[in-house]
């Protein structure tokens, strides 16, 4: 993509933006290279993940931002960079916001995301003026305590989908599908399936069983290794609902400065309450 200042000067270096289905909801980040025309080359699966992943730990890492995970609900518009200039020395924090308004012109929704700082040592000159330089920004994780959060899992209890087979032989299979495990930043996530039997009792549907066929891995874990295994089951059984309980072991590791970090678990997690259905 291609960023004009307010000036109408081309932005200096490259962007992309992502835009990702979280669940319903549309979420979008920006990222940003100092390079020129970094973007317009191709980019195989892994390395579009990797950009993805580093735009996401970057901007978690930032300390001044603003995070509002809440969802658009009118059109965008506004879309610019603002500079925030201090004392010197003069550095630029650079951000990219999106300001929602609804149909009357009323702010509804603001958003802003920390892209990189340009400082201009010995008194130099903002953009435009000459003179300044693109200088690196301080290490964002110094202790590798971001590192360290793309490997942290946390628990959930997520219901994903509910699909209820056709009725054969007065009995119907249903699938469940559900998030028990997910990284604390959203970029990985397992999700459990199960397979359940409804059995018809007169002019009702009622439970039968319920069992545990499988977990799912997706998400973004590239520089990463994460795995989970399903240690035990066990399942709750009602007339009118179900739910299912897992024990698992979740593994995890990967490189940061040169040394191996882990964030291993191991814990129990139970289901959503699935309701039968009457129809």
């Amino acid at each position: 993509m291609k960023v004009n200042l307010t000036n109408g000067a081309d932005a200096r270096g490259s962007y992309m933006l992502f835009i990702g289905k979280v669940d319903a909801d549309f979420k979008s980040i920006v990222t940003y290279n100092e390079n020129e025309n970094y973007f317009s080359k191709k980019f195989t699966n892994e390395e579009i993940q990797k950009v993805y992943g580093d735009a996401v730990a970057q901007i978690k890492a930032h300390k001044n931002i603003a995070t509002n995970t809440r969802p658009s609900k009118g059109p965008i518009s506004g879309k610019l960079m603002l500079e925030q200039i201090p004392q010197p020395p003069i550095c630029i924090d650079w951000y990219w916001t999106e300001t929602t308004y609804d149909q009357y012109g009323n702010i509804i929704d603001y958003e802003e995301s920390y892209l990189y700082t340009i400082c201009y040592p010995n008194g130099g000159n903002p953009p435009g003026g000459g003179g300044g330089c693109m200088c690196a920004a301080p290490d964002p994780d110094p202790s590798c305590e971001m590192s360290m959060g793309k490997i942290t899992s946390e628990e959930a209890s997520q219901s994903v989908s509910e699909t209820v087979g056709t009725e054969s032989g007065g009995t119907r299979p249903a699938e469940y599908k559900w998030v028990f495990l997910k990284n604390a930043y959203g970029l990985w996530w397992f999700t459990s399936v199960e397979d359940g039997v409804h059995k018809k009792v007169g002019n009702e549907w009622r439970w039968e069983s319920l069992k545990h066929r499988g977990i799912l891995k997706d998400g973004i874990y590239v520089g990463t290794q994460v795995s989970c295994s399903i240690e035990s089951t066990n399942p709750t059984v009602g007339t009118y609902a179900a739910g299912m309980q897992l024990t698992y072991q979740f593994n995890s590791s990967m490189i940061c400065k040169g040394f191996p970090i882990s964030a291993d678990r191991s814990g129990t997690v139970g289901s959503p309450v699935w309701q039968i259905v009457q129809n």
